[in-house]
């Protein structure tokens, strides 16, 4: 009787270990499968250097967004715009004024300014979110205001 219980003791050991080594097996040969290599130090090996690689591929990845974060304030990303009357209200609202901003409220104002003989377009340095080399008009400075506001 001892001998029967000792035999089916064994023989579910036998099987728990037999699962187990399969289930290792079946991993193992995954690894050999992707990484090409046979020995487990050389499987260990060829995961470590695509660790570094991929750590050095991010660190470059970092590196290009810093500079494209610094070059892309130089860039317009502001826009403002005010439709106005020139002449009281004689011809309605059709001139009108588009602000256009960097990352630093720097940039250009035009000044589309109808009138019976045409279309005039005037335009204007920005510094700062202020006119620099003239004054703004009322209208300007709105849509200067307007631009800066969606920051």
């Amino acid at each position: 009787m001892l001998m029967y219980v000792l035999m089916g003791v064994l023989s579910v050991w036998v099987l728990l270990v037999s699962f187990f080594l399969f289930r290792i097996k079946r991993h193992y040969d995954k690894l050999i499968k992707t990484t090409g290599k046979e020995r487990i130090d050389d499987i260990l090996e060829t995961i470590l250097t695509q660790g570094a690689s991929t750590k050095n591929e991010v660190k470059m990845i970092r590196k290009e967004i810093e500079i494209l974060k610094e070059q892309s304030v130089h860039v317009f990303q502001k826009v403002g715009f005010k439709r106005f009357s020139a002449f009281e209200k004689s011809m309605g609202e059709q001139s009108f004024v588009i602000a256009m901003l960097d990352g630093k409220d720097n940039g250009i104002v035009i000044n589309f300014i109808y009138t019976h003989d045409g279309l005039r377009a005037y335009a204007k340095k920005v510094t700062g979110a202020k006119g620099v080399e003239h004054v703004l008009s009322k209208e300007e400075e709105t849509a200067v205001k307007e631009a800066h506001g969606h920051s």
